[in-house]
């Protein structure tokens, strides 16, 4: 890049898409500050430890690790040189109320075993659904996911609507497993990976087959070092490459004049910039840092959220990611997803990273961290979100007790616990929806997803999982690089 196209950038928040977007335009020549309201960078990407219990407090794992690599490539890095991965296999085990479970192994002779036990002649099937997945995401790479659609008719073109129908995107997840699978535990087994983007089974897309997909054919993926080994890898990146990171400094409003963006004001006054990238929460950055109405949108789930560090070790629990089904696993979904509401004997998910890399918990002890989801907190209804927090708790450690530790409330040695309300002042999340805020129904895809340059400020951009393509990090860092390249197109 010339001297003369050189611009100065602001870019507000570090969470991962904030970093990468941060990292981007400095190896493009652009003198980039980096403002964050924590002492660290990272967002729900961020690890917190306490006495050798190390915690990973939002993401635990990752899929579409080709997506990272990208990103490192783009950025003039090799990623073997700053993250070293391991796959988690089984990639989950789902545990139901009568006490069997299924490992969701990669090991096709081992997934093998494991559905033929719950359904003779299963195993076909399984691979047949595996296969819609699979074809759904490569045909969706492209097509769907990185694309920056700034048209309606980009979106609804022939050979999409033909793909959109191919990868049954018009019937829903749970009816296309039930299509595949009669026992009901499979149904649940290969259909609960929407909750990962804050989507009832009953009601997400077709097209979310892909998730139990990439799990089970292309694997997940562990850091060492846990989660905040990817954000201290790009900042570290980012600050090579001139970034200057301003952690607790939250930004208080966008500035705006002639027309476009000028800069932020944070508590030590004003800073100008030619381009402004927003990796804050979209709809919380509309409303609350740029003072402006947005149209009506749907928010996925929230979660009581849990970190224990415990004398002893849960020896029945083998597997680093694991998922608790509800006896009643429809009840449990309407309630917290069309009642938007609390199920107090409902679904959730256990994290043990210890399992893939024993340094995250000390010798003979047990990291744990708990999801419990339940509805978001746009809403009327009083809710009392301790008495449902207390709820949630004697929940978990009720299922949990047959698992290889006596007594384990008595054994928790250090205990965090976020309720949704904490979610939404932690991470300005609107409505404390811990799975990237907005969800992912149809409507709110590609085209129809908030964009990644607003309407009429026209060097002020947007990152992160409320924005196109979508949350989770892989999907953010397709986003980030897609919002720089735009910038590239526009600001040049």
């Amino acid at each position: 890049m010339n001297s003369r196209a050189k611009k100065t950038a602001i870019v507000v928040g570090a969470g991962l898409g904030g970093i990468a977007a941060a990292a981007l335009l400095a190896k493009r020549g652009h003198a980039v500050t980096l403002f964050e309201k924590n002492d660290y960078a990272g967002g729900r990407c961020a690890t917190v430890t306490h006495r050798g219990f190390r915690f990973d407090v939002g993401a635990t794992l990752f899929l579409m690790p080709e997506s990272f690599r990208a990103l490192f490539t783009e950025l003039g890095e090799r990623m073997e040189d700053h993250l070293e991965l391991t796959r988690v296999d089984p990639a989950s085990e789902v545990h139901f109320h009568d006490g069997t479970s299924i490992k969701l192994t990669g090991d096709l002779l081992g997934l093998r075993e494991e559905t033929e036990r719950f359904e003779r002649g299963s195993f076909p099937h399984a691979m047949d659904y595996l296969r819609l997945g699979h074809d759904c995401y490569h045909r969706s790479l492209e097509a769907l996911i990185n694309r920056d659609f700034r048209h309606w008719y980009q979106f609804f073109t022939p050979k999409n609507i033909a793909l959109f129908l191919r990868v049954k995107a018009f019937s829903d997840l749970y009816r296309i497993a039930a299509h595949h699978f009669t026992d009901p535990r499979l149904r649940a087994a290969f259909s609960y990976h929407s909750l990962y983007v804050g989507l009832n089974p009953y009601g997400a897309s077709g097209m979310y087959t892909m998730l139990p997909a990439l799990e089970i054919i292309e694997g997940l993926y562990y850091p060492k070092g846990g989660m905040a080994s990817i954000a201290r890898a790009l900042l570290s990146i980012a600050e090579k490459n001139g970034v200057r990171f301003k952690p607790n400094t939250p930004v208080e409003r966008i500035a705006v004049a002639n027309g476009k963006a000028s800069g932020v004001q944070t508590n030590s006054g004003v800073t100008n910039a030619d381009i402004v990238v927003v990796n804050a929460d979209a709809p919380y950055a509309y409303k609350k840092l740029l003072g402006e109405k947005i149209r009506p949108l749907k928010y996925s789930c929230s979660a009581y959220t849990f970190y224990w560090g415990i004398n002893g070790r849960l020896d029945g629990l083998t597997n680093q990611h694991n998922v608790f089904v509800a006896k009643d696993y429809r009840k449990e979904l309407v309630t917290v997803f069309n009642r938007n509401a609390f199920a107090p004997e409902g679904h959730f998910y256990l994290n043990l990273p210890s399992r893939t890399d024993p340094k995250a918990a000390p010798k003979g002890k047990d990291t744990i961290m708990v999801i419990v989801p339940c509805g978001h907190t746009v809403t009327k209804q009083h809710r009392d979100w301790e008495k449902e927090q207390a709820a949630a708790r004697s929940w978990v450690l009720k299922r949990l007790s047959g698992y290889g530790v006596a007594n384990l409330e008595k054994r928790i040695v250090h205990e965090t616990a976020y309720t949704p309300k904490d979610w939404e002042s932690f991470g300005n999340l609107t409505g404390g929806a811990v799975f990237g805020s907005l969800n992912h129904s149809l409507m709110q895809m590609g085209y129809f997803r908030m964009h990644n340059r607003h309407r009429r400020y026209r060097n002020l951009f947007f990152v992160g999982g409320s924005t196109a393509p979508g949350s989770g990090l892989p999907m953010v860092l397709i986003g980030a690089r897609l919002a720089v390249k735009r910038i590239d197109e526009e600001m040049n």
